[in-house]
């Protein structure tokens, strides 16, 4: 974040303060959602062998850090602060890998080290929140394991009419900020803000999509990098929430649309 912000540590990480603060409903902060070990999509449901094939974990010391999504067989795309340490400098790709055909972390799947980690160069804490791996070895594609497409069009996903909720996300994670850690893969449904009610929530501008569920829902620490999709396309990458989890404010997605371009760029320089 620009530098208006201030950076202050706790045992979830960091939660900006600042110029946002006064924008944002009730004075809450944002926190991103990166915990190790993992939390968990708040009031969800477990999902089912294969309900989710484009699905991954990423572990760092046997332990769940974050979620992402498989867009090809070699490529994840993830969150940036999924793969900074607390002194905002890359990971070693060694430190990371990852495991996909499996709902339940601790059986079954398939895992693949990292050759390269790439963030957003712009990346700034909540800006621009974005990162691609490169893994040694390409997955086999097809049953529990697929590549899910990128919503290419920026109109995805629509704003959803009032009382629908038509985006699914998933990921490992808490029941609540403080609650149990299950094995099994979690999902929610949560409903698509418009851009002008994204910003007057947020303060940001541009790159970002709000998802918002009711109380004691949504995403949660841990859930970072994990997917937004909606008519079978990835829409979001998670990011942040504001307040704790399961609050009315809406969490902060990275909206995948806006950085097509970049994706593509990033894979043809780093040998597709």
């Amino acid at each position: 974040m620009f530098s208006p912000f201030v950076k202050v540590e706790t045992h979830f990480g960091w939660i900006l303060v600042g110029f946002l603060l006064p924008i944002l409903r009730g004075g809450e902060s944002i926190n991103p959602l990166e915990l190790s070990p993992s939390a968990r999509i708040v009031g969800g449901f477990s999902a089912s062998p294969g309900q989710f094939p484009y699905q991954v974990a990423l572990l760092r010391a046997r332990q769940i850090s974050c979620g992402g999504s498989l867009i090809a067989s070699n490529w994840v795309l993830t969150a940036a602060h999924c793969v900074h340490n607390s002194d905002n400098r890359v990971i070693s790709p060694s430190q990371i890998t990852v495991l996909a055909g499996t709902v339940n972390i601790g059986q079954g799947g398939v895992t693949r080290g990292v050759q390269r980690i790439i963030p957003h160069e712009r990346y700034a804490k909540s800006r621009n929140d974005i990162a691609l791996l490169k893994l040694l070895q390409p997955y086999p594609l097809g049953g529990l394991i697929q590549a899910i497409a990128l919503a290419r069009s920026s109109n995805l996903p629509p704003p959803s009419p009032v009382g629908t909720r038509d985006v699914i996300i998933s990921g490992w994670g808490r029941l609540s900020a403080n609650g149990p850690l299950p094995s099994i893969l979690q999902y929610n449904r949560a409903t698509a803000l418009t851009s002008f009610q994204c910003f007057w929530q947020t303060g940001f501008n541009g790159g970002l999509l709000c998802l918002q569920s009711p109380a004691n829902n949504g995403a949660c620490f841990g859930d970072s990098g994990g997917p937004a999709v909606y008519n079978q396309q990835l829409v979001g990458v998670a990011s942040f929430i504001i307040g704790t989890c399961g609050s009315r404010a809406p969490d902060g997605y990275v909206k995948v649309s806006d950085y097509i371009p970049w994706i593509r760029w990033t894979i043809s320089q780093n040998g597709n």
